[in-house]
This record gives structure tokens, sequence and C-alpha cells, in this order.
């Protein structure tokens, strides 16, 4: 009955790990896609700002 009880500790214990590992994966994932589609954004502006001068 112990060993049990100290397996399952040790599987949540692992379990726990693996998700904040994955949550902390999803998360820079997040980041990366707001800030390549921020960097876009900008981008688009200053070519349309761009455009705009020169017209």
């Amino acid at each position: 009955m112990e060993s049990s009880v100290n397996l399952f500790r040790e599987a949540c214990r692992k379990g726990w790990s693996l998700g904040k590992k994955l949550l902390r994966t999803i998360f820079i994932v997040i980041m990366i896609l707001f800030g390549v589609l921020s960097l876009l954004q900008i981008a688009f502006a200053l070519i349309l700002w761009l455009d705009s001068i020169g017209t």
C-alpha cells in the first residue's frame, strides 16, 4: 500500500514538472507569435506611411 502511494506521488511530481515545462513552452510560443504579428503590423504601417508620402 505504501509503495503505491509513493509511486502515485512520484508520478504526480513528474507530471507537474512536465506540465510546467509544457506551459512555459506554450507561453514562449505565444509570445513569439505576438512579437511576429506586431512586427508585421509595424512593417505594414511603415509601408503604407511611405506609400502615402511617395504619392
